[in-house]
């Protein structure tokens, strides 16, 4: 890939990181309106709905280890992932579970390992994942044991392990020779087929009239349109110009975004534990990768005169 291609690739990563790390006020808001499973369900039929308008064309069916591969990208990709991350918000905060999240990219290096697409970890990767659960844990329990959540933790954990697999399922689709369109529509198609059993078994009736509620209008055209048919569209061109590990890293974006937004659209807080926190994240998931810890080096060996 040449260098203009590597660049677009790195726009698209940061543009699609700043959507969704707004997708987790937006699915906040929403949860006063759905339950975690309705509203995935109605986000991602609608942009399916909104893909096929755009992309009008039917892909038929391509072969059974195709298909298979197109399942497990949509189950880690759309349906686990997000299922696990919307109900991570129906227990615990926005910006907790947008800092737990972002450690899929440590994830993603682990799941490389045992796939044996790279070698052993780093003295820098075991670090650097001691430094980002170090910063987990001040954040998620800064107010004691008794103010966490477990439940949302654990699930947003989940999530991020989900997210670590879509990575390297959507990689083996691509190498079938699978175009970006269809397998976003596929991943689309089949989680709502994983979604609607859930759904019909969760002892939740949608409430058809929240429709008529600007607010979530709004925010669920945003989630449906913006952040599902669009952003994956973009972050699928993203993984497949930098790869899995390239094109994790910058969800290391999402913690502060998040927060950022939280705070002046929810109210929540962002403490002095929030603040720390979220550094030692992000420093720690930073120093994971060898690449930035080069650059940084390099940088201040420069600056220091040092050769």
């Amino acid at each position: 890939m040449n260098k203009n291609n590597v660049i677009v690739s790195r726009v698209l990563a940061v543009i699609t990181m700043i959507i969704w790390s707004i997708t987790f006020v937006s699915t906040k808001i929403l949860l006063d309106f759905f339950s975690p499973t309705d509203l995935l369900l109605v986000r991602v039929i609608i942009a399916l709905a909104f893909s096929e308008i755009i992309s009008p064309k039917i892909q038929p069916f391509m072969g059974w280890k195709t298909e298979l591969f197109c399942v497990l990208t949509a189950l880690s990709g759309v349906g686990l992932y997000q299922l696990a991350e919307n109900y991570a918000l129906s227990f615990t905060s926005a910006s907790q579970v947008s800092v737990i999240v972002s450690t899929a990219p440590l994830l993603t290096i682990l799941v490389a390992v045992i796939l044996k697409k790279i070698k052993a970890p780093s003295f820098n990767y075991i670090l650097g994942f001691l430094l980002a659960i170090g910063g987990i844990s001040i954040i998620c329990f800064q107010s004691g044991f008794g103010h966490t959540s477990v439940k949302g933790l654990s699930l947003a954990f989940l999530a991020a392990l989900c997210w670590a697999i879509y990575s390297f399922a959507f990689g083996k689709v691509v190498s079938l020779g699978v175009e970006d369109r269809t397998i976003t529509k596929r991943m689309f198609f089949y989680s709502i087929l994983f979604l609607i059993p859930f759904s019909l078994t969760d002892g939740n009736a949608i409430d058809y009239s929240s429709f008529l509620n600007w607010k979530v209008i709004v925010n669920m055209l945003f989630l449906a349109v913006v952040a599902q048919a669009t952003a994956f569209l973009l972050w699928n061109k993203a993984l497949k110009g930098l790869g899995a590990i390239e094109a994790n890293i910058y969800i290391y974006l999402v913690p502060s975004i998040t927060a950022l937004f939280s705070v002046l659209i929810l109210g929540e807080p962002f403490t002095m534990f929030s603040f720390v926190g979220t550094v030692l994240v992000l420093v720690g998931l930073c120093f994971s990768d060898s690449s930035i810890v080069e650059r940084i080096k390099k940088k201040w060996l420069a600056k220091s005169g040092i050769k």
